[in-house]
């Protein structure tokens, strides 16, 4: 999905990004790391939807601590968790990637240590315009290129107010709708970006001494374009969806829900009501296979998975 390292970026330093996660994929023959996400506590990680919603809970894997990927002796290895259950928005749609969150409970708790550490959520509803936030991820370092660099890569971006966001994209003759609860980040110039291979990072935000998670990398148009910054998920709409399905899994009353949680979707105006959740423990349920999705309208935009549905 992006790059010159992230695209325009640099190698983090080991442990600089303690909250990265690694989200692998597995197959009966293969596993591999096909996008990033945040540890939010010692049993959650935040990811985009788009990333999980068309794979088992049980074939995913969460890497914590990764720092370069091909690297078997550093002082700190990594360590890997299964995913228990994976909770994917059910206003989640692949034709505009509106709703782009997912929460992947891990099947054992996280030992906090030097380099695995989580980051704070925002305050609902805070708004980041003009703000320089970092990006980090081990997705491509240009677009239409394969290589994918082993170690971590970050890059500062600037976010975007949304108004001018849409204005950019306008002048370039782009239709992609920019929605409430999605973020701009990046430089009218272009030049420095997330790409392919960062789906779902995080977006961070650190200001007096503190973290926060502000973005999870979703999609854009190629990578490092001028006019045409990424789009993240704004994490600061979906506060109250990430507590409440927390919340309700440690009371274990997650899978009797059925009404959805109030402020975690884009508003009727904007497109339709959002849902609840979509919950799929360890075996495949009915959603697993992403059927409800046209994934043919997906042509209009690039994720930043392989993929970041970047366009």
């Amino acid at each position: 999905m992006r790059d010159a390292k992230v695209v325009g970026g640099v190698s983090a330093k080991f442990g600089h990004q303690p909250w990265q996660a690694a989200i692998v994929k597995r197959s009966f023959l293969s596993q591999k790391i096909s996008c990033g996400g945040a540890l939010i506590n010692d049993k959650w990680v935040l990811t985009a939807a788009h990333c999980v919603d068309r794979t088992p809970a049980s074939n995913l894997r969460v890497r914590l601590g990764e720092h370069n990927i091909r690297d078997t002796t550093e002082r700190y290895p990594h360590e890997e968790y299964t995913v228990r259950r994976k909770i994917v928005n059910e206003g989640f749609d692949r034709r505009n990637f509106v709703n782009d969150i997912a929460l992947l409970e891990l099947a054992q708790p996280v030992i906090y240590r030097e380099h695995i550490i989580p980051i704070c959520l925002p305050e609902k509803g805070t708004n980041f315009t003009g703000e320089l936030a970092t990006v980090a991820g081990w997705g491509r370092v240009k677009y239409g290129q394969s290589y994918m660099p082993s170690a971590l890569q970050k890059v500062d971006v600037q976010v975007i107010d949304n108004d001018v966001c849409k204005s950019w994209f306008k002048e370039k003759g782009r239709r992609e709708q920019i929605f409430n609860t999605m973020l701009c980040a990046g430089y009218k110039e272009g030049g420095r970006d997330s790409c392919q291979g960062d789906s779902g990072g995080p977006l961070v935000l650190k200001k007096n001494g503190r973290a926060q998670l502000i973005g999870l990398v979703s999609w854009g148009v190629q990578c490092a374009l001028p006019n045409l910054p990424g789009v993240y998920t704004r994490v600061s709409e979906y506060v109250d969806w990430v507590d409440i399905y927390i919340n309700r899994a440690n009371r274990g009353d997650l899978l009797t829900v059925n009404s959805p949680p109030p402020n975690t979707a884009v508003s009727k105006s904007d497109q339709q009501k959002d849902k609840s959740g979509k919950i799929s423990s360890g075996s495949s349920s009915s959603n697993d296979d992403g059927s409800r999705l046209n994934s043919s309208a997906v042509s209009m935009a690039s994720s930043r998975h392989l993929k970041r549905r970047r366009k």
